[in-house]
């Protein structure tokens, strides 16, 4: 633990408007509290990309707004309960919630959320390697190094934006113009024990985007 891994994934709208997209994705999980040798409370996330949608056109596919360009980013985070049946089988269940979209880099993008409950049977073709999944007797080093520490953020993207067009004469909200979007952020952190750290952060935003109106040109 944690275990990292490769997926895919099929979506199944029925839906002409969005297509049936396909995704790839790199999930990574552990275990929050192990009550026994055969029961324990695990966690899942996944981040990757999805393809092959049918993206939002005002002339061709003006009905799909929730999906602006034909690759996205997927993420789903799993919070389940895994139950050991075997050396090599587990039974688990749990909830899932799934995320779809494109960040605003290109509009529409409501983007898709899901959340669902699961039921899965696990194989593990060698499970002898998976070692101290459940070891009553392990305890973590005593931590005695509380301190403070810093955090500093730089970042920098494109997006797109929704336009009030109600007196322009356009025939779509959406423009096709990206603005660059760019962060810098500093936290002060305190971490007491080596599970957590806390503290305070501020962030400075700049967005070109910020008051942007269109107008129909004369």
């Amino acid at each position: 633990m944690p275990y990292y891994g490769i997926g895919a994934g099929f979506y199944d709208f029925n839906s002409s408007y969005t297509g049936n997209p396909t995704s790839v994705y790199l999930p990574r999980g552990g275990i929050i509290k192990a009550f026994s040798a055969k029961s324990l409370l695990k966690y899942e996330w996944n981040f990757g990309t999805s393809f092959s949608w049918k993206r939002y056109n005002p002339v061709t596919n003006p009905k799909n707004k929730v999906i602006g360009t034909p690759m996205n980013i997927c993420f789903a985070a799993n919070l389940y309960h895994g139950y050991v049946l075997s050396k090599n089988m587990n039974l688990n269940a749990g909830v899932t919630f799934n995320h779809v979209s494109n960040g605003a880099m290109r509009t529409s993008n409501f983007g898709v959320n899901t959340i669902s409950a699961f039921v899965e049977l696990s194989y593990y073709f060698e499970r002898e390697c998976i070692i101290n999944e459940f070891n009553p007797t392990l305890r973590a080093p005593e931590y005695n190094n509380s301190r403070l520490i810093s955090d500093i953020t730089l970042n920098s993207t494109i997006r797109q934006r929704k336009y009030d067009t109600e007196k322009t004469g356009l025939s779509s909200p959406y423009i096709d113009k990206k603005f660059l979007v760019a962060n810098a952020g500093y936290a002060l952190l305190h971490m007491p024990s080596y599970k957590y750290r806390y503290g305070l952060r501020g962030d400075v935003v700049y967005d070109k985007s910020s008051g942007a109106t269109v107008k129909r040109p004369e």
